[in-house]
């Protein structure tokens, strides 16, 4: 797990998780919301940094904390609180497209660990040869 129940404290504040925690069954606990909301970010940065990460950067753990804190209320969240999931949601999104990184420092070596190459959906470069208008055809065509 990325975070724990102190973070969401310390985010929170201890009345609002203690209401949450109130409201589970004997079954659920705020941890495994948290861990829920670390395999769905697993879920999207696995495409780029092996996970689970074994330095998890301080940004990765207000997501976490966003993503479970909205699992937790499940549908009564408040509007902000849909909105902080959807930004850490978005944000994870942009980090599995290559757009966004996560800076994964070791705290004993100080080194920073990179992403994976990400391949191209489609090469660079590549021209269209099929369809109804060849490539010639389209650059006689004016441009608006």
């Amino acid at each position: 797990m990325y975070a724990n129940r102190d973070d969401l404290v310390l985010r929170y504040g201890e009345i609002e998780i203690s209401q949450l925690e109130r409201a589970l069954t004997a079954n659920e606990s705020v941890n495994s919301y948290i861990e829920d909301a670390s395999d769905i970010a697993d879920g999207y940065i696995g495409v780029i940094y092996d996970v689970p990460l074994t330095y998890p950067p301080k940004n990765l753990k207000i997501y976490i904390c966003d993503i479970a804190r909205f699992l937790l209320w499940r549908a009564k969240a408040s509007e902000q609180v849909r909105q902080r999931y959807e930004d850490a949601i978005g944000f994870l999104k942009r980090v599995a497209d290559g757009k966004a990184t996560l800076l994964i420092q070791n705290t004993e070596t100080q080194e920073v660990t990179k992403p994976k190459k990400v391949r191209a959906s489609a090469p660079l470069g590549t021209t269209y040869t099929g369809g109804v208008f060849s490539n010639a055809k389209l650059d006689d065509m004016p441009s608006l």
